[in-house]
């Protein structure tokens, strides 16, 4: 069975990610990109800690970079 990695948020994270858009709070969900991401076969963490691998931080920037393009910050 495949492990929804969206399962794997703490309920405090998730909480807190909710409150903030409900207060109008753009934010980036990464949990949800790592998640589409997860049939790949490069780590998204390092092995030995939490921070996330050359592959996280690429797929994290990229997001950002979309959403910042997207609100014609830069073109």
């Amino acid at each position: 069975r495949a492990v929804n990695r969206r399962d794997q948020v703490s309920v405090k994270t998730r909480k807190l990610m909710n409150q903030m858009q409900a207060a109008g709070i753009e934010l980036i969900d990464l949990f949800s990109l790592y998640n589409q991401d997860a049939a790949r076969v490069e780590p998204l963490y390092l092995k030995q800690d939490t921070h996330w691998s050359t592959h996280g931080m690429c797929l994290a920037a990229k997001q950002v970079a979309q959403r910042i393009v997207d609100r014609g910050w830069v073109t």
